[in-house]
């Protein structure tokens, strides 16, 4: 599966990210791979920790389906959490991935990362699916460049698998902060100390921009913040893509450090949408998502409304065609066009730099259209918005 995408988003394993992925366009499908990461499990009332993963094992099936890979991670998961039977339940969520037919390839860190039986989980894992594993390095691993190639080599050792049935991922998580040009460089000096490991499968640059908070002080104004993850990337294709081919990630509209809610909370309207180079927060009172809509349909932010489903929803609900729905949809909608833009966005830059060569994509121009409504989408536009699917929010 080398160079089979180029933009792997690293999106919650809940009910918001997984319609968002149901319903992209065939060109954007194309050109991406989720990495779903299911957060530290928060029970709801008569729920088991084995009925909650099933929840999200279905999620997962259910968004991406059978046909492409697909990444699949529980990093927060607390240290020495066991299923009923005494199963690690990453195992737990692999064997009912495996039942739904998946092609799911195991997610994990470092030994410094990962606790022991994590480790033993995903060799066992690997070693039955045989479809390799991926490596996400934290950022205290890339502070350490000079130990890099070591931490690397210790994993595949401790994994049993080549370079050549590894994925690795360079995860800076919050990058809003950060100064480009020494996050730049230390992208670049870690991705020379990955080659000399040996051949990866895929390489890939993740990060994200979405602040931890979006709080009251924020009601009722509009934010922009810069998309640092895009340009970190952008840098390293035009001073290093020739050498070394690296994949784009980010973590869509939600914050690199997204945990749930451990409590019921009356969610605020909220609108995150992605521009070509910000992420835009519009905030307000619950009921007042309807004004939202219309504020960012008049701005300039606005794409257009059928650049993408969420797109389409949100200029329907300004119109009172739809109804508003719930913070659920609203992460559908806002993320939904997030995914659309960036990989439009990550195979032009591609195209700039004349590396599309490098990725065995289909041709966008034999896909279907991007208008084409998916089902159950099309419930949209009969104001019939389709029930969650694999969780809430």
């Amino acid at each position: 599966m080398r160079g089979t995408y180029c933009y792997l988003p690293i999106l919650p394993a809940r009910g918001g990210a997984f319609r968002a992925v149901s319903w992209l366009s065939p060109t954007a499908r194309s050109r991406l791979i989720p990495m779903f990461d299911i957060p530290d499990p928060v029970l709801g009332q008569g729920e088991t920790l084995e009925s909650h993963l099933a929840k999200r094992a279905k999620g997962i099936h259910d968004a991406w389906g059978s046909s492409r890979s697909v990444y699949v991670d529980a990093h927060n998961f607390p240290p020495g959490l066991l299923m009923s039977s005494g199963m690690h339940p990453i195992t737990y969520v692999f064997e009912l991935l495996r039942a739904h037919g998946s092609s799911a390839i195991p997610v994990t860190g470092t030994e410094e990362d990962r606790e022991a039986d994590y480790f033993a989980a995903i060799r066992s894992i690997a070693a039955r699916e045989r479809r390799g594993a991926c490596l996400r390095l934290a950022s205290v691993d890339l502070a350490e460049r000079r130990m890099l190639g070591g931490a690397i080599a210790n994993v595949l050792e401790k994994l049993g698998i080549d370079p050549q049935e590894m994925d690795i991922v360079l995860d800076f998580r919050f990058v809003g902060a950060s100064n480009i040009d020494s996050l730049r460089a230390t992208a670049i000096e870690s991705l020379h100390a990955i080659s000399r490991v040996g051949s990866f499968r895929n390489v890939v640059v993740a990060g994200g921009s979405v602040p931890d908070v979006l709080g009251k002080r924020d009601h009722d104004k509009v934010r922009h913040e810069h998309r640092v993850e895009l340009e970190l990337f952008t840098g390293i294709v035009t001073t290093a893509g020739g050498e070394i081919p690296v994949v784009y990630a980010d973590y869509g509209i939600v914050s690199a450090h997204y945990a749930p809610p451990k409590r019921a909370v009356n969610v605020p309207s909220r609108i995150r949408y992605s521009t070509s180079s910000a992420h835009v927060f519009h905030r307000a009172h619950r009921s007042e998502y309807r004004e939202l809509c219309r504020q960012l349909i008049a701005s300039e932010d606005f794409i257009d409304r059928d650049f993408s489903l969420g797109d389409r929803r949100i200029y329907l609900c300004a119109n009172r065609i739809i109804g508003p729905g719930n913070p659920s949809i609203w992460v559908s909608t806002d993320t939904n066009h997030h995914l659309e833009l960036a990989s439009d966005q990550v195979w032009k830059i591609l195209t700039d730099a004349g590396l599309t060569a490098r990725f065995a994509l289909p041709d966008h121009r034999r896909l279907p259209g991007r208008h084409a409504v998916p089902e159950p989408a099309g419930a949209w536009l009969a104001g019939r918005p389709p029930a969650a699917r694999g969780g809430g929010l």
